[in-house]
């Protein structure tokens, strides 16, 4: 007996479908930065909020060394994040 879908038809093959955000298409900019190593975590969950704005990586949390990697067409946004949140974010001079 042949398992039918909905309306009495074959049921299809499923395909993975990639994601259709501009990150496929985008270039991407790598640079690194230093902030308070306290702060990194919440670093993280401010970038977490911009969806897709930036990947951070911590490269050495004991000096505040983290990497950001961003899509080309977010750069501009992810400054303007940088410099409202930079004051809680830098290490002091």
């Amino acid at each position: 007996m042949e398992t039918t879908g909905e309306g009495g038809e074959a049921p299809r093959e499923r395909r993975a479908v990639a994601p259709t955000t501009g990150l496929l298409h985008d270039s991407m900019q790598t640079f690194y930065l230093r902030v308070r190593p306290d702060r990194i975590a919440l670093f993280r969950f401010l970038l977490e909020g911009y969806d897709g704005l930036a990947v951070l990586s911590t490269m050495d949390a004991k000096q505040g060394l983290v990497r950001l990697i961003v899509p080309e067409s977010r750069y501009a946004e992810l400054w303007l994040l940088l410099f409202a949140i930079c004051q809680d974010l830098c290490p002091a001079a």
